[in-house]
């Protein structure tokens, strides 16, 4: 009796372990790529690895800085475009004025004047709030750059105050003679 040779599988079909899985180097469409990330043959340096980790970090985006889809176009620093409003996290009074506008641009037909009246003044007061937060802000900024200024000032000033005085000596113990060029 003669046995016949065994068939090679077909790379179609996923070949079967002996646990009744598929090997983990085979997929339902066929064999694998052996994978090649820091195994024991990983022949890189340490440095290698590191700068390959670096660039792959580079990559991949950032979380929790998404943009606004019609914001796209001037971003700069994160802040948007013009007629887009963007709020910071920590300014709770603009934020909740500005969902107090979207909720009054919602209920237009279901109030009565009086009650539009009073949201309209609300709003108009948030507002005047914020602006004199702004305006107290960039004061603060002024008076620090001024302060900073007056302090360089007077550092360059004392400074430059003592060792005028110093004259320089000639061979004879006087003054050397300072020329002028044109």
């Amino acid at each position: 009796m003669a046995v016949a040779p065994k068939k090679a599988p077909k790379a179609s079909r996923p070949t079967k372990s002996r646990g009744g899985g598929l090997k983990p180097t085979h997929t339902s469409l066929g064999v694998a790529k052996a994978h090649s990330g820091g195994g024991k043959n990983d022949k890189r340096t340490p440095k290698q690895r590191a700068a390959e980790l670096v660039r792959l970090e580079k990559t991949l985006p950032t979380l929790n800085t998404v943009v606004p889809k019609g914001a796209t176009g001037k971003v700069k620093g994160g802040r948007g475009k013009i007629g887009k409003v963007f709020v910071d996290d920590h300014d709770k009074d603009k934020f909740l004025r500005m969902i107090e506008q979207a909720a009054g641009k919602q209920e237009v037909g279901e109030e009565s004047k009086l009650e539009r009246a009073r949201k309209l003044e609300a709003i108009r007061e948030a507002r005047r709030k914020e602006a004199e937060k702004r305006e107290e802000s960039k004061r603060e900024k002024l008076d620090e750059s001024k302060d900073k200024a007056r302090k360089r000032r007077k550092s360059k000033d004392s400074t430059a105050a003592a060792p005028a005085k110093v004259e320089k000596l000639g061979k004879d113990g006087k003054p050397k003679k300072k020329v002028g060029f044109a």
